[in-house]
């Protein structure tokens, strides 16, 4: 029997410290193995010159080490950017089998300025800095090198048809108070996916980073539940 596996992949200017919640969760309740990763250039390893074709690498390596290692049924859990990158995960590789985005980053912000300034634009906008600890938004978001924020546009512009070509069975996951990745973003996955298995979940007074401390029970028991689950032919949007 082959082995199963779940692979986590974590957002722009984040780290594994944002799924570590659900990686436990899903640790205890499933007979999956659990790994997640640090992208090129995010964390505590800094580095400038991380590209978008280093942070594609690091993931195509991560799955294709577990795939030499026996693991046939791969699920892939993405976050923001990282849900960007699961999709091109989903569309490359057959032994993934299931997909989990949440707050996927296929479109970004709200505001008119949406171009290359985008850090400036976040600094100026009270709306998303309402929404997060400040700490958190100047250390990570707004302290990243400019480079960086052109590699993640340009990452979402390569891969913004994958969702076309993929075919199995997805979970989406979006907070309606999402600011960074509107609804626009996880809808447009969501109608254009091939999967016959394709959930919306919009769960109200949640934003961007859906794993916060007053939600993540729910979330996580939204991923479990979907993971462990044989489900058949649904195609739907659900709000909570």
């Amino acid at each position: 029997m082959f082995k199963k596996a779940i692979l986590l992949i974590h957002g722009f200017a984040g780290g594994t410290y944002d799924l570590e919640y659900l990686e436990h969760s899903l640790e205890v309740v499933t007979n999956y193995h659990v790994f997640s990763f640090t992208l090129p250039g995010h964390a505590s390893s800094v580095q400038i010159k991380a590209t978008k074709e280093d942070w594609i690498k690091s993931t195509e390596k991560n799955i294709e080490w577990l795939i030499s290692n026996g693991y046939k049924n791969i699920y892939v859990v993405g976050h923001s950017m990282g849900a960007v990158i699961a999709c091109h995960i989903a569309r490359k590789y057959s032994e993934v089998k299931k997909l989990v985005l949440l707050s996927p980053a296929f479109r970004y912000f709200k505001f008119k300025n949406n171009k290359l300034d985008i850090i400036s634009s976040i600094k100026n906008s009270k709306d998303i800095l309402s929404g997060y600890p400040r700490n958190e938004v100047i250390s990570r978001i707004i302290s990243s090198p400019a480079s960086s924020v052109k590699n993640f546009i340009n990452l979402v512009k390569e891969h913004y048809d994958d969702p076309l070509f993929i075919n199995i069975p997805t979970l989406i996951i979006h907070g309606n108070d999402d600011l960074i990745a509107p609804f626009e973003s996880a809808l447009y996955v969501h109608n254009n996916l091939k999967s016959k298995i394709n959930i919306l979940i919009n769960i109200k007074d949640i934003n961007h980073y859906v794993l916060d401390d007053e939600h993540k029970e729910q979330v996580c028991n939204l991923v479990k539940n979907f993971l462990k689950n044989n489900l058949t032919n649904n195609k739907k949007i659900i709000n909570m």
